[in-house]
């Protein structure tokens, strides 16, 4: 009997420490905070990372483009010399930017039949704040994310148009029109 009644006590005791915590309003906000934070958190430091990829999406469309307007002045017809003007201003271009590595089983230039070099690069982008603070995110995703562009270049004619315009109003009148 006892055991009973000290078991109904505690049990009475549990009961009311639970009324307590039922019934109480201070602190809420500590516990919602306390449970949003880690949300929070997550989600600024991935917003490093996608900060970064941009900025290297960015700087490699522009490197790309001007290796592609490299390779379109180029005098090369043929896609293997596209490659090669264009791969020299692609490297020389990124240099500039020691962050980025190029991928360049995944570069390539080629030339159209209507005069067009069409230039695709990819490049690998070393995720900073996500693989410190998730480490499942390196073993998952990888340490590295890859990021492409695409840029197009029309080459320029050979051909050459000269056209010529000549005033006959009568603000050419006199001495004007004589000269002209």
């Amino acid at each position: 009997m006892r055991g009973f009644r000290r078991m109904a006590t505690r049990l009475g005791g549990i009961t009311r420490l639970m009324r307590r915590f039922a019934r109480a309003r201070h602190g809420g906000v500590a516990m919602m905070f306390a449970l949003a934070l880690p949300v929070l958190a997550m989600t600024a430091l991935v917003g490093v990372d996608v900060h970064r990829i941009s900025t290297v999406r960015a700087n490699l469309q522009d490197a790309l483009d001007a290796a592609a307007l490299a390779a379109a002045r180029s005098s090369h017809m043929d896609d293997a010399g596209i490659t090669t003007v264009g791969m020299a201003a692609l490297r020389a271009n990124l240099q500039a930017y020691p962050q980025i590595s190029l991928r360049e089983d995944l570069t390539t230039f080629r030339l159209t039949a209507d005069g067009a070099v069409i230039a695709v690069s990819k490049v690998d982008v070393d995720t900073l704040v996500a693989n410190i603070f998730l480490p499942p995110y390196g073993r998952v995703l990888d340490d590295q994310v890859q990021v492409g562009v695409e840029s197009e270049v029309l080459r320029s004619s050979t051909n050459l148009e000269v056209a010529l315009v000549l005033d006959i109003t009568g603000s050419m009148a006199g001495s004007r029109i004589v000269t002209l």
